[in-house]
């Protein structure tokens, strides 16, 4: 009896002091490291995230965003390079100065993480790339490329079913495809709004497949699944795409359709996880690069973009 008495009592204090350790963490969002948003930050600054401890991350993102480990609580820190770097729709983003910079000294964007493609950019500007804290060597680009270093941006929000059309940059054929392959594409013209630069062409993305079916007899078509792994905007926003409505292909003529090169028997997985065809009259199962084709945005989106007048 007094060892059951022990136990419960045991039990009862491990209880209270594990309450009493974990509040701190859970009073709040406020209060909550954002670990997600530092995992995104280490995708974009280094291409991947690491599997460091949530510090060494902190730690590791100072140094190579800022030069230096900032004072402040983990919380802060985290929360301040998740807003220098992710998008937020009425700010300027690490991202967005970068694909601006890229843009205007180069009418391209390039992909890769980060880092890499500041280190291509100086060496093509300087000759080399430099060594230092990301922030000082993108403010050195801004310096020269803008007056006062300042690039030119505006809030403006990009519609729901905006149409966008996407260039195929390797070769698709339903005959060859793999389950889980990973083709590239990229954005084949500028999206502007009001004459701000939304999505500049070039942008690049991927979409992975997951499925695949090869043509048939009595002409049934290849036909190949795949999934978006996301293309952002010019501030970093990642844009939900989905394929446009039946009215939309009513509107081209088969003729039009071929001869645009608008691919025929691809599946996009929506958002909603429902597959959806673009099938066009004839037996296509194979498309070059370059071939392009159309797609449409899921919602409503906040951009910070680049103004272009």
């Amino acid at each position: 009896m007094i060892n059951l008495k022990k136990y419960t009592a045991l039990i009862i204090a491990f209880s209270l002091l594990t309450v009493f350790l974990i509040q701190p963490f859970v009073l709040a969002n406020d209060n909550v490291i954002p670990i997600k948003k530092i995992n995104e930050v280490e995708e974009i600054i280094y291409g991947k995230s690491t599997s460091e401890s949530i510090i060494n991350k902190i730690n590791n993102l100072d140094q190579t965003l800022f030069g230096e480990k900032k004072d402040g609580s983990l919380v802060t820190r985290a929360e301040n390079i998740a807003d220098y770097v992710l998008a937020q729709g009425d700010t300027p983003s690490l991202t967005f100065i970068l694909n601006s910079l890229e843009w205007t000294l180069s009418e391209n964007i390039t992909s890769g993480n980060i880092v890499e493609r500041l280190n291509n950019l100086e060496s093509n500007v300087f000759g080399e790339m430099r060594s230092g804290a990301l922030v000082d060597r993108i403010k050195k680009l801004a310096d020269m490329s803008y007056p006062d270093g300042r690039i030119p941006g505006k809030s403006v929000d990009l519609k729901e079913n905006t149409i966008i059309n996407l260039k195929l940059k390797e070769k698709l054929d339903s005959s060859v495809a793999q389950k889980g392959e990973i083709i590239g594409f990229e954005v084949a013209n500028n999206i502007e709004i009001d004459n701000k630069l939304v999505l500049p062409a070039g942008t690049p993305g991927k979409m992975r497949v997951t499925k695949v079916e090869e043509a048939g007899q009595f002409g049934k078509p290849g036909k190949v699944e795949v999934e978006f792994l996301g293309i952002r905007a010019i501030d970093g926003t990642v844009l939900n795409l989905k394929r446009p409505e039946k009215e939309f292909f009513e509107e081209r003529s088969r003729q039009y359709a071929i001869g645009a090169g608008i691919l025929g028997a691809i599946v996009f997985s929506s958002p909603l996880g429902m597959a959806v065809s673009y099938f066009v009259p004839g037996n296509p199962e194979s498309y070059d690069a370059g071939s392009e084709f159309t797609v449409m945005t899921v919602e409503e989106n906040e951009i910070f973009a680049l103004d272009t007048n």
